[in-house]
């Protein structure tokens, strides 16, 4: 449920554009390029030829988030990019991949951290700095849970009112409401 009323609230392009001016600190007026892809728990985009940026909402905790950005981050750029560019002397600017993953879970997360592919790899014990992975794709992971205070929730309004509103919704469930009451109950106060 928590993640259908996110990609509802990130539908709209303007809370999009909100949204990533507060991730990034940038002050972009548009987007100014399609929605790529939308699945179940992910969202990408591009502003203009610089961005692609691709977000992740998670109630729960997933160690394989960096795994499937990866998968998701190689998916798009085939879409996007003329192939026939990279085979060229010249070197092919593609747009900056910007990783994110939104977490309001219940589960103990910090306010912010950076998750590794790296960290999936098999390694051996005591590999020496050149025999470590050669590829790495970090995703920024922030807890938007009202209780972490990130600063994230104070640049974005939307994203503080999510929050607000799911946990108004689990404060109903923790008094015996049951889960449609519940919400119905947290769209009333947040109304």
């Amino acid at each position: 449920m928590k993640d259908s009323v996110l990609r509802l609230l990130l539908d709209d392009e303007e809370i999009l554009l909100q949204v990533f001016n507060a991730l990034e600190g940038t002050t972009y007026k548009t987007l100014k390029g399609p929605i790529f892809s939308r699945r179940k728990n992910d969202l990408s985009f591009s502003v203009g030829p610089w961005y692609l940026s691709l977000i992740e909402h998670q109630s729960s905790l997933c160690p394989n988030i960096p795994l499937r950005m990866f998968i998701y981050l190689g998916r798009i750029y085939e879409q996007i990019l003329d192939m026939t560019k990279t085979c060229r002397v010249s070197l092919y600017q593609i747009p900056l991949p910007r990783l994110y993953m939104l977490y309001n879970g219940t589960e103990e997360f910090p306010r912010e951290t950076l998750l590794r592919l790296s960290d999936a790899f098999r390694q051996a014990a005591g590999l020496s700095a050149e025999r470590m992975p050669s590829a790495d794709l970090v995703v920024r992971a922030i807890n938007i849970n009202t209780d972490k205070h990130h600063p994230l929730l104070q640049k974005c309004p939307v994203l503080k009112e999510y929050s607000q509103f799911i946990e108004r919704i689990r404060k109903k469930l923790s008094e015996g409401r049951n889960r449609d009451l519940a919400v119905k109950d947290a769209i009333l106060e947040c109304i």
